[in-house]
């Protein structure tokens, strides 16, 4: 055996072994999608043997979570000649869900015609759960599990935007918990904390899928209504009163909350726009508290 040929067996050797040792998994299929080789990864990450995927369309490992038109997509891409990458969840033999970096190159025959395909894949479920959690982190109040202030105070941002381009309205209920010290000092700080849990329950049960409800501070809350003005406002905030008013949480606590309630009028920033349904609040409780007050 010549030099040329040792040197390219010696390749071909290597390539085979990258191709079986590499962690990502790698398929070759042919144009139709049929599986004609796995390396191991593939077998490691999703549980099958690689005779039980070898003959089998891709679709073996699909997933149910995407969309007709995003195969339609993928294969348009593919089939046209032009490389494919994207994040994709698929399912392992187990039905365990995973998602993976996904690239899919098409190979050319001699007369540039397409001639087989080649996936690799990384499986990045750990990254994306993180960034979910990271995420989930960023905009939810760890003690009542609804949106935080950062969260709110975006959405404020984005209903702002949306009044602007399209001439929408939208209002925001501005709530606390009247005497929350005395809950507190009274019963303790758990206790205290209980409420709120409770409480954040009790008025997500009872607003629209639409409205965003979050925890604005200690305790105060807010909700966004979008596409409502400040008279449907008023009468959703004086219902969820009157709940609060007549729930006792746990068999020991009645509490009541106080409201304010304020209309986006542009071009209010939302520093403004936060300001007045405070004034609201503010009043709400210099008049008695246990009431709302539109400003």
């Amino acid at each position: 055996m010549n030099r040329q040929k040792v040197q390219e067996y010696k390749t071909l050797y290597l390539l085979a072994k990258a191709l079986e040792q590499t962690d990502d998994m790698v398929f070759i299929t042919d144009t139709n999608g049929i599986i004609e080789y796995v390396n191991d990864s593939v077998s490691i990450k999703t549980g099958y043997e690689r005779e039980e995927l070898v003959g089998k369309k891709t679709n073996i490992l699909k997933s149910g979570k995407h969309t007709q038109e995003f195969y339609k997509k993928l294969w348009a891409t593919i089939l046209s000649g032009q490389n494919y990458h994207n994040v994709i969840i698929d399912k392992t033999k187990d039905g365990r869900l995973y998602y993976a970096d996904l690239k899919i190159t098409p190979l050319f025959d001699d007369n540039q015609t397409i001639q087989n395909f080649v996936a690799t894949s990384t499986d990045i479920t750990n990254r994306i759960e993180m960034e979910k959690k990271l995420e989930k982190m960023a905009t939810i109040d760890s003690l009542t599990g609804i949106y935080n202030r950062y969260k709110i105070d975006d959405e404020i941002n984005l209903q702002i935007a949306r009044c602007e381009r399209y001439k929408e309205v939208f209002s925001i209920i501005m709530f606390d918990i009247d005497f929350f010290k005395v809950v507190n000092d009274t019963y303790g700080h758990d206790a205290g904390d209980r409420v709120l849990k409770v409480l954040s329950q009790l008025i997500s049960k009872h607003i629209r899928v639409t409205d965003i409800f979050g925890r604005w501070g200690g305790e105060e809350f807010v909700i966004i209504l979008s596409k409502t003005g400040e008279d449907e406002a008023f009468i959703i905030a004086e219902k969820l009163r009157k709940i609060v008013e007549n729930y006792t949480i746990d068999g020991k606590y009645n509490i009541t909350i106080s409201s304010g309630v304020t209309q986006y009028i542009a071009p209010q920033s939302r520093e403004e726009l936060i300001k007045k349904v405070d004034e609201g609040l503010y009043l709400a409780k210099e008049k008695g508290r246990n009431q709302v007050v539109v400003v």
